[in-house]
């Protein structure tokens, strides 16, 4: 040819259109957020297990109510009967002095995960699936763990505890799940003023492993279908309780609760993704948070029982 050609029309490759793609995914948090919130198996036990509630500065200030007492209204005058009341007296005045006010402060956690521009390049989509996974699942561990130390250590539950009548591999012949029906029995009529009802338990898997091979439990009716407890994951209906099973439990403890009641998880940052862009680096950063706290300020709401397994 005499004369070169002049410039053509760039054509566009498939790995330019995905690194297209990828920017504009990075660039959008929210489309990331929303990835990691239907990330499967990211299951969060505060809604469940605690009423949700939000703080804008992150402090939360309570009163834990250590027993039905502290319900009942005190008047500064010890000779004034509280449902007697003299014509023309003044009603008799509810005080709160045996309720002292705690404090608590939500703290944040998070983690983040890196794509560099060459794995953007290389449409490492597996790369950016993988990250969005474990940064959900870090959040729902840590969140988790919170809200099971929770409720596990509070200094009430812990003094209410009920221990087991014997550890629950002992025997197959052994009614494990009267010391369940015992902690029911306590949240349900533990306390006159209190409208509390049992709803769930809450354990380690290896519990409810080793109860399914009692015999009370074998001879559950109906022994075949997807009614029966054996059949169905969170064996829903034994013993008339949602059975809530975590490997972060303590293996020789259960809760039984009423659901929503023992406590507050408030909730300061709800989670949040951020994308930042190190052009130094070439690479994009993806992180994601949650600034939350959980707060027992019911701990009449649930009974423990020790000794179901060893440690």
């Amino acid at each position: 040819m005499t004369y070169p050609l002049g410039p053509g029309i760039p054509q566009s490759s498939a790995n330019e259109t995905n690194v297209e793609i990828w920017d504009n995914l990075l660039s959008d948090p929210l489309v990331i957020q929303h990835s990691i919130e239907s990330v499967p198996n990211n299951y969060y036990l505060g809604p469940t297990l605690l009423t949700p509630d939000n703080s804008r500065n992150g402090v939360v200030a309570y009163e834990e109510l250590l027993d039905d007492g502290t319900l009942v209204w005190i008047d500064v005058d010890p000779n004034r009967q509280p449902a007697e009341i003299a014509p023309g007296d003044e009603f008799p005045l509810v005080g709160f002095k045996d309720l002292p006010r705690k404090f608590a402060e939500a703290s944040l956690i998070g983690a983040k995960f890196h794509l560099t521009d060459k794995e953007i390049r290389m449409d490492r989509r597996d790369l950016f699936l993988r990250g969005r996974t474990r940064l959900a699942n870090t959040l729902a561990k840590i969140h988790n763990a919170r809200v099971i130390n929770s409720l596990f250590t509070n200094s009430v539950v812990v003094a209410n505890a009920i221990p087991a009548g014997a550890l629950w591999n002992s025997s197959t012949a052994y009614k494990a799940l009267d010391d369940v029906r015992a902690a029911a029995y306590k949240v349900d009529y533990g306390t006159d003023l209190l409208s509390y009802v049992s709803s769930y338990v809450l354990c380690h898997p290896d519990a409810a492993q080793v109860l399914l091979g009692h015999d009370e439990v074998k001879n559950f009716a109906p022994r075949e279908g997807s009614s029966n407890p054996l059949f169905r994951k969170e064996l829903e209906g034994l013993a008339g309780l949602n059975w809530i099973l975590h490997r972060q439990c303590p293996r020789d403890k259960a809760l039984v609760g009423s659901a929503q009641d023992a406590g507050r998880l408030v909730t300061e940052l709800p989670l949040f993704v951020d994308t930042i862009r190190e052009d130094q680096r070439k690479r994009w950063i993806v992180q994601a948070g949650r600034s939350e706290v959980a707060v027992i300020d019911q701990p009449m709401a649930v009974r423990m029982i020790t000794g179901i397994l060893t440690p």
